[in-house]
């Protein structure tokens, strides 16, 4: 599991709205699983309210694409989404208006996108994305190795998996002290304790606030 820094999501987040790149700045507004982004169509997607529902999602077979229903009732979920989601969203149906019967995210001809396409897309931007930053390493007169250093402007590894943003929403969520519970609803885990089990090491220790809060009680 690789989690993306505020500094290295924001980089990739600005990459270009299309397929097959519109799925990575959703992802990185949503937390949601890959095949959840692929399945989702337009009447899925509340602009007004900035809602979309997350109501089947997409497998990928030998024998093609299917859609199936969400892993857990929990999993079947409408969320608020960032503005920058809403943004990417319309942009992207303003040039869909003769294609809202399509998957919101969809090939030329109106097709599922294939999953190495959108991993090719991927690659591509973390690509462009680490030029960025060591731009801006550069800029701030790093090497290489301090851009990389704790406290320098980290590269993102070149192993790092689409389902890893996944992993950064929720880790930069929770390290920045918001709910574990909320954050569980926003991944679509079943209960509080998968998301604990699986993002413990992201979360703050607040023991020194523990502190505080406890002497301002007993005063």
């Amino acid at each position: 599991m690789l989690c993306l820094n505020d500094t290295q999501a924001k980089v990739v987040r600005e990459a270009p709205v299309g397929a097959p790149v519109g799925p990575l700045v959703v992802a990185l507004g949503t937390g949601r699983r890959q095949g959840e982004l692929l399945a989702l169509t337009w009447d899925d997607v509340d602009l007004k309210n900035g809602t979309p529902t997350v109501r089947r999602s997409l497998a990928q077979t030998k024998g093609g694409f299917i859609t199936k229903e969400p892993e857990t009732a929990a999993s079947r979920r409408t969320l608020t989404v960032p503005g920058f989601v809403v943004e990417t969203l319309t942009k992207l149906k303003a040039v869909r208006l003769k294609a809202l019967d399509k998957p919101v995210f969809c090939t030329r001809d109106g097709g599922y996108l294939c999953k190495k396409n959108v991993m090719r897309a991927f690659r591509g931007v973390v690509a462009k994305a680490n030029k960025a930053l060591q731009a801006t390493a550069e800029g701030i007169n790093l090497t290489e190795t301090a851009a990389n250093s704790e406290g320098g402007v980290k590269l993102i590894p070149e192993k790092v998996r689409f389902h890893d943003l996944r992993h950064s929403v929720a880790s930069l969520l929770l390290s920045t002290g918001h709910s574990l519970k909320a954050v569980s609803q926003r991944l679509g885990h079943a209960n509080p304790t998968m998301t604990l089990r699986v993002y413990a090491r992201t979360m703050p220790n607040d023991d020194a606030k523990l502190v505080e809060g406890l002497a301002q009680i007993m005063a």
